[in-house]
Formats: structure tokens, C-alpha cells, sequence
């Protein structure tokens, strides 16, 4: 299904090429072919933990106070 909405896109974006020639005007970008998996209203909200890396000596203490003895 990817594949042709990529396909279905393709050809819309060189049809509009070839009306916008024709008529001597600017192509209007179409509108992409909907994807139901792509929709952000029904994927849920991501959360983020943390603010970045940790510096190495952090990472080696927090994986040492985890390790199974």
C-alpha cells in the first residue's frame, strides 16, 4: 500500500508539471494521497524521558548500581 501512494503521488506531482506547461502558469504542489498510518491524530502522544546523555563515568556507575549479583 506505501508503494502505491508513493506511485499514486508521483504521478500527481508530474500531471500538475505537465498542466502548469501547457498553460504557462506554476505547478500547484497536489495534495499527497492519504495514509492511514501516517495520521497523527490517531497515534498517541510521545513522551521524553531525560534531557540528553549522560556523561560516561554516570553511565558506568548507574549500569554498576543495576547489575544482578
Amino acid at each position: 500500500n506505501a508503494i502505491l501512494a508513493s506511485i499514486y503521488d508521483m504521478l500527481a506531482v508530474i500531471n500538475s508539471n505537465l498542466c502548469a506547461k501547457g498553460s504557462g502558469k506554476r505547478p500547484k504542489k497536489p495534495k499527497p494521497y492519504p495514509r492511514p498510518w501516517d495520521d497523527k491524530k490517531k497515534q498517541p502522544e510521545v513522551t521524553h524521558f531525560g534531557k540528553g546523555a549522560l556523561p560516561p563515568d554516570e553511565l558506568r556507575k548507574w549500569f554498576e548500581s543495576k547489575e544482578v549479583k
